[in-house]
């Protein structure tokens, strides 16, 4: 239900995002070690293969649900022994986060669906009755939210990328976009 409300109010007039200055490459560790210990259960290398600084204006809540959606299903279609690594860069203003698995992959035919609502590849893409077809909607949703893309790459028995590709910044803020280091700060007196 909340990820069906999440949609319904992202296609609304006037989505709210708080944009704020954040290092992606810290954001990503942040993540990894959120998952870390679900990762290592599953019997999964979990990683970040990125060093750089990268700065961009992005809500940081929702970069770290899209990208929290990405890790449960590589994590979820990768077996064990496994990885999953997560990239970042930055090209022609902006910041491409890559989700790359060494899981099942997806079949050509499903690529085009993957980010429908309530979606699923197949048997060996979906987690025992708790998948709903939503998170990569979502993913889908929070990119086009900030400005962005989204695209799904694959080959069968060797895994899934999913890369994210947002503004660094966004000049022209839509309505109701609040950057949070545009609110004033709050003094006692």
């Amino acid at each position: 239900i909340d990820s069906l409300l999440f949609l319904a109010r992202a296609e609304s007039p006037g989505p709210h995002l708080t944009r704020e200055r954040v290092e992606v490459a810290k954001e990503l560790a942040t993540i990894r070690d959120y998952y870390e210990a679900v990762a290592a259960e599953a019997g999964v290398t979990l990683s970040v293969a990125t060093a750089d600084e990268i700065p961009a204006d992005l809500d940081r809540v929702l970069l770290r649900r899209a990208v929290g959606n990405l890790i449960e299903n590589a994590v979820a279609h990768t077996p064990s022994g496994g990885s999953v690594t997560m990239t970042a860069r930055t090209e022609d203003g902006l910041v491409y986060i890559d989700v790359a698995d060494t899981g099942s992959g997806i079949s050509p035919e499903h690529l085009p669906h993957v980010f429908d609502r309530f979606y699923r590849a197949d048997s060996a893409r979906f987690s025992h009755g708790r998948n709903m077809g939503l998170g990569l909607a979502i993913v889908q949703a929070i990119v086009g939210l900030h400005g962005g893309r989204v695209n799904a790459s694959s080959e069968i028995g060797r895994g899934a990328q999913i890369t994210l590709a947002f503004p660094t910044t966004n000049h022209h803020e839509p309505e109701g976009v609040v950057r949070a280091d545009a609110v004033p700060k709050m003094t006692e007196t």
